[in-house]
């Protein structure tokens, strides 16, 4: 469970809305805030109005791969580049088809149907290179007031 003072923020993207649900429910349950959506955006205002310290992404929506063009977009702009990304997928051809890139995006990866604490556990690593990165230098462009 998270000991922050204030919530980390958890932006979830999944299709299916019962696995929304379960993400929901694990990290409300371990202490973080968490807004959903159940497609990748195909530009980054919505990532920028809700601001998430994480992102949870599938990458199959509807049978077609849409979450490796919104990581494009996301690693792409300075504003966004930073914010950690967990891919959780249960397409585990093409995880091994992107495991070089995801690396190179620094991505976490949990293969569905996962282990509550392996989910667990990506999340809190993802939020820790997060907080690592913070310390070195904010976001440009997305500071979250902590009032």
């Amino acid at each position: 469970m998270q000991t922050d003072p204030l919530p980390r923020h958890v932006l979830a993207i999944n299709d299916d809305p019962a696995i929304l649900r379960v993400y929901a429910e694990i990290l409300t349950d371990e202490g973080y805030l968490v807004s959903i959506d159940i497609v990748p955006p195909t530009d980054l205002s919505p990532v920028h109005t809700v601001n998430p310290d994480l992102i949870v992404l599938d990458l199959i929506v509807g049978h077609q791969d849409r979450g490796t063009a919104f990581l494009e977009l996301l690693r792409g702009d300075p504003t966004t580049a930073t914010i950690p990304v967990v891919v959780c997928s249960a397409d585990t051809r093409r995880l091994d088809e992107l495991a070089d890139q995801l690396r190179v995006w620094d991505c976490g990866v949990v293969r569905k149907p996962f282990d509550i604490e392996v989910f667990t556990e990506a999340v809190r690593v993802g939020l820790a290179k997060g907080r690592a990165r913070l310390r070195v230098g904010a976001r440009p462009g997305c500071a979250r007031p902590r009032s």
